[in-house]
């Protein structure tokens, strides 16, 4: 998947020591989109394409209900 990656993408790999697959999750059920783009410096408009780009769905994690899939 690598050589799908934009060099933007490649630079926060390379800043933040991990990989955008293992990064992004943790940062949008941590902070939200809006609060991933923030800490990545990066619009959330981006943050949602790099998604799609690397095949990601967005899942919430429900105490009650276990998970819920969201497109």
């Amino acid at each position: 998947m690598a050589s799908h990656k934009t060099p933007l993408m490649r630079r926060v790999e390379r800043e933040k020591g991990e990989s955008l697959e293992a990064l992004l999750p943790r940062l949008i059920n941590e902070q939200g989109v809006g609060g991933a783009a923030g800490l990545l410096m990066v619009s959330r408009g981006t943050v949602r394409q790099w998604m799609l780009l690397l095949g990601m769905r967005r899942v919430v994690a429900s105490p009650d209900r276990g998970t819920t899939d969201h497109a």
